[in-house]
């Protein structure tokens, strides 16, 4: 068992009309795990030689070695910050008396950053990803083949659509003069009574879930059946995930990223070919034959759920997950009755968890139902996808 705490760097105390603060760089440290496998060689020497070289490094950091670890570093400088007082709309902001000099610290108070993102719906993720790792894709023939007659129909529909455009196109073309005009004008007024807008979310729809899961069901087999035939025979496979929240701390960018890795040392699983066909997974072919239960897996992953539990069943070894929290402050530039006008970009706080833990049972955590709504390109695909699919009113 290994364990410990160090502190370094340099503070001074800073006495100002904000209160007592302190000027420097000052960082912590503290830790606590088991003792590294016999493998680790402890001499600088042989340390050196290890993580020169890159196979043998990542070997090492990969270990079945739990372990726990915090780590803290702040900056502070001197600031000046002028006081401004709120005189009402006609007024507006007036000098509230002379600046002064101060630090963050005794100002401000330390840095502040967004909650944690990570749910149990990341934890799922990342089993799932690791589960792709494992069996060398993420393909399932059973829910292509249950998904296949919507899908056909689909693109059965679009084609349609897409033929009688092109017969209008070329009806338009063989007319002229008013004949032309009146045709033209018969369409758009025929076209506007079938609610354009309506129709281009269909087509939408069609996009995100007929032909892009068409396109990458095809992928997915190919890439499955070649990894399945083709790749180096291992028994350690390795898969990430990562979530993360960004914010404002007076004025400063905040940031909270969470960053997880599972490795897994697999003694047992189950045949590939047999996973492939979906057979042995006749759960997650139900969930995907349900109507709208891909607009369930937006707000609670019943899917990745599913998935977590047929990989939990399959599968025998040694799991080593690791968790990684880091949260940063870059600066800190006031609130509206104190503008700092000098220093304050220099101003940084980090804080970083570290967490990784070895076990040969994973929890697989029950889904959760996010309702969050995030600042994202996902989020607005999926914003486009709710509104294409339940309608728009009539009259805009």
């Amino acid at each position: 068992m290994t364990t410990g705490s160090i502190t370094w760097g340099s503070r001074s105390d800073h006495d100002s009309k904000a209160g007592r603060g302190w000027i420097g760089e000052t960082s912590s440290k503290s830790w606590t795990g088991e003792d590294r496998p016999s493998s680790y060689k402890t001499d600088v020497i042989g340390r050196l030689g290890q993580y020169a070289s890159r196979s043998d490094r990542k070997r090492l950091e990969n270990e079945p070695h739990p372990y726990r670890m915090t780590f803290n570093r702040e900056v502070s400088h001197v600031i000046t910050v002028q006081p401004w007082t709120w005189w009402g709309v006609n007024e507006g902001w007036k000098l509230a008396g002379p600046s002064y000099e101060t630090t963050v610290p005794a100002a401000f108070g330390s840095g502040a950053t967004p909650n944690d993102p990570w749910s149990s719906s990341d934890d799922l993720q990342l089993l799932a990803n690791l589960k792709d790792q494992v069996y060398g894709g993420s393909a399932n023939m059973a829910v292509t083949i249950a998904e296949m007659r919507e899908t056909v129909n689909t693109l059965g529909q679009l084609a349609k659509g897409v033929s009688n455009l092109l017969l209008h196109a070329a009806t338009y073309e063989s007319l002229s003069g008013k004949r032309r005009k009146r045709y033209a004008r018969n369409f758009v007024r025929k076209v506007s009574r079938s609610l354009p807008i309506k129709k281009a979310g269909g087509y939408w729809l069609a996009w995100r879930y007929a032909i892009r899961p068409a396109l990458m069901d095809i992928d997915q087999q190919c890439q499955m059946l070649a990894n399945i035939n083709n790749r180096v025979t291992t028994n350690r496979f390795r898969a990430r995930h990562n979530s993360s929240a960004s914010g404002k701390w007076f004025g400063a960018p905040t940031l909270t990223d969470h960053k997880a890795a599972a490795v897994v040392f697999v003694t047992t699983k189950a045949n590939e070919l047999l996973v492939w066909s979906g057979v042995s997974d006749p759960a997650s072919v139900l969930w995907e034959k349900i109507p709208y239960s891909f607009v369930v897996d937006w707000m609670l992953p019943v899917g990745n759920f599913l998935s977590a539990v047929d990989f939990w069943r399959k599968t025998e070894g040694s799991f080593v997950i690791t968790h990684k929290v880091v949260r940063t402050v870059k600066g800190c530039y006031g609130n509206s009755g104190n503008v700092v006008v000098s220093g304050g970009g220099g101003y940084s706080y980090t804080h970083i968890n570290l967490n990784r833990t070895v076990t040969t049972d994973p929890a697989i955590p029950y889904p959760f139902l996010n309702l969050e709504v995030r600042k994202s390109q996902l989020a607005l695909k999926r914003t486009l996808d709710a509104v294409a699919l339940f309608g728009l009113p009539r009259r805009l």
